[in-house]
C-alpha cells in the first residue's frame, strides 16, 4: 500500500485540498510506488487517509487494472478531478461509474436545510424537483455527513424510492 500525489490536483490545482491522497494497492504501489517513488504506509494509515479525505468532502474513484488487483484508490475534489469533470462538463457518464449503493431521503426527518444539496457531487439531489436522482447519484456517501437530522441513509441502488413530488416545497 502506497500513499501518493493526487495526479490531478497536481495537473489542475484548482483548490486547496491536500495532494497526498492517492492510494495504490497491490500493483498499484508497487509499479507507481516504484515510478514515483512514493512512500509506503500501513492498512490502517491508509484507512485514515480514507477517512480524513471522506471529512474533507473529497470524492473517491477506484481505477482498476488487473481485475481482482485493485490499482488506485483516488480521493480528489469535485474541481480537480479529471474523470468526475469529464462526467459533469462533458456527459462522459462512464468516466465515474455510480456505486453499488444509493443515497435515500427519510422525509419525517428532513429539515430541508439543502446542506446534502449543496455537497452532493453528482447534483443527484434536486430540491426543485423534490427528489435524488438515482442515475446522477455517485453512491459516495457525502451527503450523510452533511446532514444535521440524519434524514439520509444509504442503501443498494435500485432498491431506493425517489422523494414523493412536492416534498421540497413543504
Amino acid at each position: 500500500v502506497t500513499l501518493m500525489e493526487c495526479a490531478c490536483r497536481i495537473k489542475y490545482g484548482n483548490c486547496k485540498s491536500p495532494t497526498r491522497t492517492c492510494i495504490g494497492i497491490n500493483t498499484g504501489a508497487e509499479v507507481l510506488g516504484k515510478v514515483k517513488n512514493e512512500k509506503s504506509v500501513s492498512r490502517q494509515e491508509a484507512a485514515a487517509v480514507i477517512q480524513e479525505t471522506y471529512d474533507q468532502g473529497l470524492i473517491r474513484t477506484i481505477v482498476s487494472c488487473v481485475t481482482p488487483d485493485t490499482y488506485v484508490i483516488c480521493n480528489c475534489c469535485t474541481c480537480c478531478c479529471v474523470p468526475h469533470r469529464l462526467r459533469s462538463e462533458f456527459n462522459i457518464k462512464h468516466a465515474v461509474d455510480n456505486g453499488t449503493k444509493t443515497a435515500i431521503l427519510n422525509p419525517e426527518t428532513c429539515t430541508r436545510c439543502l446542506s446534502c444539496s449543496k455537497i452532493c457531487p453528482g447534483g443527484a439531489i434536486e430540491p426543485d424537483l423534490g427528489l435524488i436522482d438515482q442515475d446522477k447519484c455517485l453512491g459516495c456517501g457525502l451527503c450523510l455527513g452533511s446532514c444535521p437530522t440524519d434524514a439520509l441513509t444509504m442503501t443498494d441502488r435500485g432498491l431506493a424510492d425517489p422523494v414523493p413530488p412536492g416534498f421540497w416545497a413543504r
